[in-house]
């Protein structure tokens, strides 16, 4: 997913340079409006917020949706949504885009949904568009001025720039002077600074991939010592009636294998339930399974499976007969 959204973000910016806040946070509007009315510019503002939609199977598990505020006049030559049906210039007023995902859940183009803005206002919008660059961006655009008369902070999270020349330069530095929280970047720059924050959410998700590892692992091995406890009797009994050490280690070997294929099974059967309509999402990209780290995890929940199991019990096995204490 994350590498979907660069490739639809580098696809999607068609500005040589980007204007973004140094701390973070957003741009005054003032900014993008300079930045239109140097020669030969082209400035598009983009207002980050949300929207809630109210329409039955629209209501995202009662969340809201991302949305982006924006005026369509602005983004030729510094955006392309891909546009797939309707026009984007007409978005105004009350009317707006969606992406193809609202589409496909039922936010065709015409309909008017009921919605609640960000804050809280309700509001009536009529879909007059569809797009398909929607991921990284927003399922919803709105018109740059709904959107920034509602946000949350009233703010262009960036400013999209066409155009080249030194009197841009100068003006561009005009304004960073101007605002000093302002901060000039190209394309290139912008487009690696989206794919450094997609690296550092993957790093988050490594680590808490790691953590769910070490309980599983903790609940595998105390699993294996509990069961092992309880089979004491019957390891020790199958022990003195003639059987060898390597035939009991043997017997809990099968059982544990047996038990964790088992379990993986059902694992996979939950993974693919879930899974089942992601692929369908067209703003995601293709949904890809890498074999490699595949086959690591089910080699990894094997390996843990049967060492959970066996370590304990081959303490038991392994051990003399006279430690075992067995009492009738």
């Amino acid at each position: 997913a994350q590498r979907a959204a660069q490739r639809a973000t580098a696809a999607r910016v068609l500005a040589s340079r980007v204007i973004v806040a140094s701390a973070g946070g957003g741009l005054p509007p003032s900014v993008a409006q300079e930045a239109a009315r140097l020669p030969g510019m082209r400035a598009a503002g983009v207002v980050s917020t949300d929207v809630f939609l109210l329409d039955q199977g629209l209501g995202n598990q009662g969340d809201s949706w991302n949305a982006a505020g924006l005026d369509p006049s602005a983004t030729r030559g510094t955006l392309d949504l891909d546009v797939r049906a309707g026009s984007l210039y007409a978005v105004r007023g009350n009317g707006i885009a969606v992406s193809e995902t609202l589409a496909h859940d039922g936010a065709r183009l015409g309909r008017t949904l009921h919605a609640r803005l960000a804050d809280g206002t309700p509001a009536r919008l009529r879909v007059v568009a569809v797009y398909d660059s929607a991921n990284g961006f927003g399922d919803v655009v709105l018109p740059q001025a709904l959107a920034l008369a509602h946000a949350t902070a009233p703010l262009d999270s960036a400013v999209f720039v066409a155009g080249h020349g030194p009197a841009v330069d100068r003006g561009l530095a005009s304004i960073t002077r101007s605002v000093p929280t302002a901060v000039v970047e190209s394309r290139a720059d912008f487009l690696g600074e989206v794919k450094a924050q997609g690296e550092d959410q993957a790093r988050a998700e490594w680590v808490i991939v790691a953590l769910m590892i070490l309980i599983a692992a903790m609940a595998a091995f105390n699993t294996g010592a509990m069961a092992a406890a309880e089979r004491r009797r019957e390891l020790v009994l199958a022990r003195l009636a003639g059987a060898s050490r390597v035939q009991v280690i043997g017997a809990v070997t099968l059982e544990s294998l047996l038990a964790t294929v088992v379990g993986l099974a059902v694992g996979a059967g939950i993974v693919v339930a879930s899974l089942a309509e992601a692929g369908s999402d067209p703003t995601g990209g293709t949904l890809a399974v890498p074999l490699g780290q595949a086959g690591l995890v089910v080699g990894g929940a094997i390996a843990l499976g049967l060492v959970g199991t066996l370590l304990p019990a081959a303490v038991i096995g392994y051990a003399p007969l006279t430690a075992l204490g067995i009492r009738d």
